[in-house]
């Protein structure tokens, strides 16, 4: 997804009080308005920190596998994978319509060796497609199921 779409989402749920802490290799794009934990943690304290967060929003990634295993209640962002064939109950799915036939370059059947690679549609891809405002309406009901029972400060 575009790093202004991130932005937005991460602009919007500040606005509603929710924190939001960005992860991952030293190398990638830092989310303006998250707390930046880039390159700064191992697979482990990852996995050891999202037992302490109240939601994941994600990517079809390693990270999803994770909140799934810790109990993590997760909105997860899909593209051209299917979250019926690698998702998990429980968790939210907001799935992106692709507008290609998973041609070259992008994941699909017999072309797992591919997920790395650029999207050749660049900001066509479909991942673009996903509106914020549907990310933000599930990271604030997740949280609100998360948040049931416990008293913290209320979210807007």
């Amino acid at each position: 997804m575009r790093i202004g779409n991130w932005e937005t989402l991460v602009e919007l749920l500040r606005a509603r009080g929710v924190g939001v802490v960005q992860a991952g290799r030293m190398g990638d794009r830092y989310i303006r308005g998250a707390y930046s934990l880039l390159g700064l943690t191992t697979p482990r304290q990852l996995i050891s920190l999202l037992r302490h967060f109240d939601a994941v929003v994600t990517a079809d990634n390693f990270v999803m596998h994770a909140a799934h295993l810790c109990g993590t209640p997760a909105v997860v962002l899909w593209g051209p994978t299917d979250h019926r064939v690698y998702g998990y109950a429980g968790q939210t799915h907001l799935q992106a319509r692709p507008q290609c036939e998973f041609p070259r370059g992008c994941i699909g059947p017999d072309a797992g060796g591919a997920y790395q690679t650029n999207c050749p549609y660049d900001s066509m891809h479909c991942m673009n497609s996903l509106q914020v405002d549907a990310i933000v309406d599930s990271v604030i009901a997740q949280l609100r199921q998360t948040l049931v029972g416990k008293s913290s400060t209320p979210i807007h």
